[in-house]
């Protein structure tokens, strides 16, 4: 397995990986295994996992007539999610925002995959699709060139701009000072990256950075609009056309962290965005 975030992965689900992959083979078995990407994200890679926790796999192809499913399965007990779509569809949702970043900000997250050459084109689609938003995120505070941690800070409010619900995961994975946790540090790695080699962001010769003319909306309001309504159609479609997905989504985020919790992250990525954060 590889990714830029591997060791940040547990060991333990490392060591299992193969077998999983191996396990899950006969669950997604429509899709001849030569073509397979495995993406692996989630609690069960950073170890904030419980007992009930899924396993949260995306398996990518290169078949573009097979349409993007969901598929539910169980591995040693425990139930496990994987979504199977082809790398068209991912391309789609990262530049075109097509399934309301369903499948592009899942990405945004800690994730481990295989082949190791795939880890680019992922990281793309969340450029694509996250870093015109992060703009907007910055023009409210202050459009002149940004760090690092102030782009990263950016992406993660403009992620809780269209689905404010991601505070509860968001407070889960940043505890404690933002900017000393080790995964905030390589996400403003990461990221920054990424949206660097789309060309949605520039660099300045004092180490710091510009949005792109690139990273830009023609109407933001109505495209964050549209965005956010075809997360929750895909969503339900994908949990059995069930109306009350968009509740079960936020019963279960709400679980995940306390109201102040919430709220102390949102205020920290604030002042990390407006460059007033100093931890």
């Amino acid at each position: 397995m590889s990714g830029p975030y591997r060791d940040l992965a547990v060991d333990g689900f490392l060591d299992g990986v193969s077998q999983l992959i191996n396990a899950l083979s006969a669950a997604t078995d429509s899709i001849p295994s030569g073509d397979r990407a495995w993406v692996f994200y989630g609690s069960r890679v950073t170890g904030m996992a419980t007992a009930a926790s899924d396993f949260d796999v995306m398996m990518l192809h290169r078949k573009d007539e097979v349409p993007p499913h969901r598929v539910g399965t169980s591995y040693r007990d425990a139930p496990v999610t994987v979504y199977s779509l082809p790398w068209s569809a991912l391309r789609r949702d990262g530049q075109d925002r097509a399934y309301g970043g369903y499948f592009s900000l899942k990405l945004f997250s800690p994730f481990i995959c295989t082949p190791a050459d795939c880890a680019a084109e992922l990281l793309t689609s969340v450029a694509r699709f996250l870093a015109p938003l992060a703009a907007n995120v910055a023009s409210r505070f202050d459009s002149s060139s940004r760090t690092r941690h102030q782009i990263l800070a950016d992406s993660y409010l403009a992620f809780l701009d269209v689905y404010p619900d991601f505070d509860s995961y968001v407070a889960r994975m940043l505890k404690g000072p933002v900017l000393a946790s080790p995964l905030w540090r390589r996400q403003a790695q990461v990221i920054v990256d990424a949206y660097q080699q789309a060309q949605l962001i520039d660099s300045t010769a004092e180490g710091r950075y510009t949005y792109s003319q690139h990273a830009a909306f023609e109407d933001l309001r109505h495209e964050r609009a549209i965005v956010a309504a075809r997360f929750w159609a895909f969503g339900a479609v994908c949990h059995g056309s069930d109306i009350g997905f968009p509740d079960l989504y936020r019963g279960k985020a709400r679980q995940r962290a306390t109201v102040e919790q919430r709220q102390r992250v949102y205020e920290s990525l604030q002042r990390i965005s407006r460059g007033r954060a100093s931890r």
